[in-house]
């Protein structure tokens, strides 16, 4: 985080000294976005993604939709965790369930859409599949083998990948974390 304000301190100062610099329309800009940001969005909890109404443009001047490309750059470049903070408690969680909301809505086209994805649940789907007939059989027990060392042999196999993937899990691509 030093380093990071550290080089935006050097930009900012050499914006500051040179008057054809976008110096003075970042603080137009953000005295426009200070000014705008007591107007709170409102949404109601039973709204479904279609009905959703909080703003979602990025032309929209609120802190609150500000919030989501700001913590998208950051993360991008490495440098999060970030706070964000504001007097407000209502607005700072309006701030989070916007940005959750964002993520999820995200999430939601992305997996209706990705072939990765339609890919990844029909290897999941078949695996299911013959894992329940394996279920089914009982281990082989090769001759001279106790009971116990068939165990430990059925213990020592390595897992197959699907057998730890949750479905309804967030995808890392979806998340700040």
């Amino acid at each position: 985080m030093v380093k990071w304000e550290v080089a935006l301190k050097d930009v900012l100062k050499a914006w500051m000294l040179d008057p054809d610099s976008p110096f003075s329309s970042v603080q137009h800009t953000l005295r426009f976005t200070v000014s705008q940001a007591s107007k709170v969005p409102t949404f109601d909890e039973t709204d479904d993604e279609s009905d959703f109404r909080l703003p979602m443009s990025a032309d929209d001047s609120s802190l609150t939709s500000i919030a989501f490309p700001l913590l998208n750059d950051l993360h991008k470049k490495g440098a999060l965790p970030a706070l964000l903070f504001n007097y407000d408690r209502l607005y700072c969680e309006m701030t989070a369930f916007y940005l959750l909301r964002r993520l999820e809505l995200a999430e939601k086209k992305w997996k209706e859409e990705s072939l990765e994805w339609k890919q990844k649940m029909a290897e999941c789907h078949k695996w299911k599949r013959t894992a329940a007939r394996k279920a089914n059989v009982a281990p082989k027990m090769e001759e001279g083998m106790s009971k116990m060392g068939a165990i430990r042999a059925e213990a020592s196999r390595k897992a197959h990948p699907m057998q730890s993937f949750d479905v309804n899990a967030p995808v890392h691509l979806f998340s700040f974390c």
